[in-house]
Order: C-alpha cells, then structure tokens, then sequence
C-alpha cells in the first residue's frame, strides 16, 4: 500500500487534507468517499514531498 494525500472540501467550504492508505489513486478516492462522506474530493497526490510536508504541518499544528 501506498501513502496518498487527499485534500476535501464540504459544501459550506470547510477543508480538510488527510493522508490515506491505498493500493492506487482510485482506491484512495474511493476510501476518501466512504470515509467523508460530506466532503468532496479535490486532490489526490501520492508526491513524498507533499507526504512529508504535511507530516511536518501536522506535528507543528500538534505542538502549538
């Protein structure tokens, strides 16, 4: 399984990014669907650089 950043927005445009566990991008869309069900999915990337920095976010936003 592969790492896939999933970035959702829902109708009143509140966004949300998530790191999802797939086996490719249709199944992590698929999984991101399911799982948000009052989102919308934008983006899905699978790029470490973008795994990595929202690894980073994370942490920060954790500490603060």
């Amino acid at each position: 399984m592969q790492s896939y950043v999933v970035n959702l927005v829902d109708k009143y445009n509140n966004h949300k990014t998530k790191v999802i566990q797939a086996n490719n991008i249709k199944d992590a869309q698929k999984l991101a669907e399911e799982k948000y069900t009052t989102y919308e999915v934008l983006r899905i990337t699978p790029d470490k650089m973008a795994l990595e920095y929202y690894r980073v976010i994370k942490q920060e936003d954790f500490h603060d």
